[in-house]
């Protein structure tokens, strides 16, 4: 019967939504099924969460302490550029990712982001992505984080002298150096 009443009018289409609408919101969903969007929203904290992707708590960790630091946030947010890149180069370029997530980290209204960008970009010893299985020490995370971080930095320069590091390449190292210093601590 609703469908005969909306299938020839757009009037009556919207006028049944909404009234269906309005019931519906006003009902409790059934345990485990609400997916309404107000449950995804940003903590009142004013934090969002990472997701742990299988065995990341030790990455999720290690990436909320990093940005919860005012100095290492707000120098991966304004002082890296990324200029001349394609999409694929910054697909897999660790330090855009970071900077990536912690954009999003800091503007997204959701509940929680899912780091999967930047789990690509890291890559183990083969080239291939950080397996989201394996289990590491927050210390080790820590080391292909800057690692990965020093290593897509540099290949941001485009002149790159044989044997001697460029200013680019010590500004690298400087990042590094930075990062791992401000997390540890001063």
């Amino acid at each position: 019967m609703l469908q005969k009443l909306v299938s020839d009018s757009p009037f009556h289409a919207l006028s049944v939504h909404r009234a269906l609408a309005s019931v519906h919101n006003q009902l409790p969903a059934p345990v485990g099924w609400d997916v309404r969007p107000h449950w995804e929203s940003r903590s009142s904290t004013g934090y969002v969460g990472l997701k742990n992707m299988g065995s990341t708590c030790y990455m999720n960790s290690l990436l909320q302490v990093m940005f919860t630091n005012n100095s290492i946030r707000e120098h991966i947010l304004n002082d890296l550029h990324f200029d001349g890149q394609d999409v694929e180069e910054l697909r897999n370029n660790v330090a855009f990712q970071l900077k990536k997530l912690f954009y999003s980290l800091k503007h997204s209204q959701k509940k929680f982001l899912v780091p999967t960008d930047l789990t690509f970009a890291l890559k183990d010893e083969h080239g291939n992505p950080m397996s989201l299985v394996q289990q590491q020490d927050a210390q080790e995370f820590l080391q292909q984080l800057a690692d990965g971080f020093a290593t897509s930095r540099s290949s941001a320069s485009s002149d790159v002298i044989a044997g001697k590091p460029t200013a680019a390449q010590s500004a690298t190292h400087a990042d590094q150096v930075y990062i791992i210093h401000k997390t540890i601590g001063d």
